[in-house]
């Protein structure tokens, strides 16, 4: 079956974050600018390296637990 994991963070950490991803066997995945308000307040995706991205992961279950496992450390 197959997972869809998304995750949002700062755009300073898509090289890292990418090279993680492929590592740990993510075959794909989508970038994309975030934007949005919560807790923490409002994000603007216009902020450069400050801005917000989401990257979507499709992929098998054991894939994605992978995945949070190594970002959970």
């Amino acid at each position: 079956m197959i997972k869809l994991l998304t995750v949002v963070c700062e755009a300073a950490l898509e090289t890292t974050l990418l090279r993680d991803l492929e590592s740990l066997d993510a075959r794909g995945y989508t970038v994309t600018d975030a934007r949005g308000k919560g807790s923490r307040g409002r994000r603007d995706a216009t902020w450069g390296p400050h801005a917000n991205i989401r990257v979507e992961v499709l992929g098998t279950a054991e894939t994605a637990l992978a995945i949070c496992a190594a970002r959970a450390h």
